[in-house]
């Protein structure tokens, strides 16, 4: 059986539509880097440049046209899902989200090595609830936890007491490196029951040639020369059209 993304019960039917989106269970709201911790549909993401969010695929289903950094609302150019992404299974359950404009909010950078090894500590942050059945105020939460095991693709995180609930999907599982915090995983859903059950992380490291092709700093410039290119591209079409059809004849003069 496939694990229940946060935001849906077991058989698959969304919660969300009846739920407030707010808190993570056993979570506080104290701690600096959650600023990059944004809000997007009813789920999570996280700014890991300052015009890109990263999410889970399956956050993705419906259209987003705004996501909402430090309550403010962002408009998106494009949002695209990890193209191997399956709905009906967790593999590479992961995307991301281009803002139409850069935002101040300090990003939090994918980290570039494996996932870490079970017992590491890692903290989980996302807008989710704090149980299932709570009506909490939308706030961004972090909690401080650990890995509780890995497996190929994705690797179980927290307990019972620490865990995601509905809302935190597509929000960051982070560590702790010498430079500071890294992303390391898009929180995928609750492992067994939902909201009472570690976490189900999607590995960074294991998309990292997917993730690096695509959240480039030099993509979001290459997208507006391309759309420049083909708008004079088209300009010089229609001139050339007009002249064809007519064409300059200057009169004679006797």
């Amino acid at each position: 059986m496939r694990p229940t993304p946060a935001g849906e019960t077991s058989d698959g039917v969304s919660l969300l539509s009846s739920i407030h989106v707010s808190a993570i269970v056993g979570g506080h709201t104290q701690c600096p880097w959650l600023a990059a911790v944004v809000q997007l549909g009813h789920c999570s993401g996280t700014l890991v440049t300052r015009d890109v969010v990263l999410t889970s695929a399956h956050c993705l289903d419906g259209p987003i046209d705004h996501v909402t950094v430090d309550s403010h609302p962002m408009g998106v150019r494009e949002c695209r899902r990890h193209p191997g992404y399956q709905p009906a299974e967790r593999k590479h359950d992961i995307g991301y989200c281009r803002l139409e404009a850069a935002v101040a909010a300090a990003p939090i950078a994918l980290d570039d090595r494996p996932v870490p090894v079970p017992g590491a500590p890692v903290s989980i942050a996302g807008f989710g609830q704090t149980d299932a059945f709570t009506h909490d105020d939308g706030l961004a939460r972090m909690v401080e936890t650990s890995v509780a095991r890995t497996t190929a693709e994705t690797f179980d995180v927290g307990t019972g007491m620490a865990t995601a609930c509905l809302g935190d999907s597509g929000g960051p599982v982070v560590v702790q490196r010498p430079g500071g915090v890294r992303v390391v995983a898009v929180i995928h859903g609750g492992a067994e029951a939902i909201c009472a059950s570690s976490t189900q992380g999607v590995s960074v490291w294991e998309h990292r040639a997917w993730l690096q092709e695509e959240i480039n700093p030099h993509r979001s410039r290459r997208l507006e020369i391309g759309a420049t290119a083909a708008l004079a591209a088209a300009t010089l079409f229609l001139a050339w059209r007009w002249m064809v059809r007519f064409p300059y004849r200057p009169e004679s003069h006797r």
